[in-house]
């Protein structure tokens, strides 16, 4: 039911998920399954988010970030993280947002999750243009593009997930803003994690 979850509201049928949801953590709880609970709040947390209930996705995953910080599930803690600062993001609370995405992508660049990775590059290509860092925005973008284009990974194309006006930065920069696309396209993945991360 948790898993199943996910397929159906990426079908569109949302408020089916959500039922899904709320049965697999009666489930988990029933069971005395405090790990799945955490899991159960970090659904709901991204349902939430999803369909544009931030205050709510807010509240549900800082609970599932509290459960889960201590215990041994360093995979849904990470996630947890992401969509927590991905929220902060989309509500415009960057310094904060930024905290959190940087842990959790911490805890994803050394395993090589090259699904969380191109997401939490997208985030901080976000946070460059929030920023007004426009040259960083578009190396971050062009990086992102690339290992999509590697990967085939797409969860990226989730308008939750996009860099906001990508486009127009790009069309407005010209050719200046396809050179820094490049650059960004040219990194490596390693290459890439430290420049979001700003560290050498």
């Amino acid at each position: 039911m948790f898993n199943l979850a996910f397929a159906v509201w990426q079908l569109g049928r949302m408020d089916e998920g959500v039922g899904l949801a709320d049965r697999s953590q009666e489930l988990y709880a029933d069971l005395g399954d405090a790990e799945g609970v955490a899991r159960g709040l970090w659904l709901h947390g991204v349902l939430a988010m999803v369909a544009g209930d931030l205050a709510a996705a807010e509240r549900l995953l800082e609970d599932a970030v509290a459960r889960l910080r201590d215990g041994p599930d360093g995979f849904h803690l990470g996630w947890s993280l992401r969509m927590l600062g991905r929220t902060l993001l989309l509500e415009g609370r960057t310094a904060r947002a930024r905290e959190l995405l940087e842990e959790s992508l911490r805890l994803f660049a050394p395993v090589g999750d090259v699904s969380a990775i191109v997401l939490h590059l997208s985030d901080f290509a976000m946070l460059g243009g929030l920023a007004g860092d426009e040259d960083r925005e578009l190396r971050l973008a062009g990086a992102v593009r690339h290992l999509q284009r590697l990967t085939g990974t797409d969860q990226v194309d989730h308008p939750v997930n996009q860099v906001p006006r990508l486009a127009e930065t790009v069309a407005r920069r010209g050719a200046d803003g396809e050179r820094l696309l490049a650059e960004g396209a040219a990194m490596s993945v390693d290459e890439a994690v430290a420049y979001a991360l700003g560290t050498p």
